[in-house]
């Protein structure tokens, strides 16, 4: 199982849309393969500096910042489908 977290703030409308951009493609997928943690950057600020997210959104998979800021959903697809397989291999 892939573990995927959002960074976010309550305040950014980018991030409102990047849970349900992420969501959408986690479902495509198939949710059994990964455990999406929402991830509130301003309780989680020295976590979130230590993975280098310096603004919201931004995408973390297997504790590596694979995204600073929200991709194209194709983009996102194809990053989330290579994590399936390097997991299950």
């Amino acid at each position: 199982m892939t573990k995927v977290e959002l960074f976010s703030a309550n305040w950014c409308p980018r991030c409102d849309q990047a849970k349900e951009d992420l969501q959408a493609v986690i479902n495509e997928l198939g949710t059994e393969h990964f455990d999406l943690c929402l991830v509130n950057v301003v309780k989680n600020l020295d976590r979130a500096v230590k993975l280098g997210v310096l603004s919201t959104p931004a995408i973390v998979v297997e504790g590596e910042l694979v995204f600073a800021a929200m991709p194209s959903r194709k983009k996102l697809k194809a990053t989330l489908e290579k994590s399936i397989c390097t997991n299950t291999s």
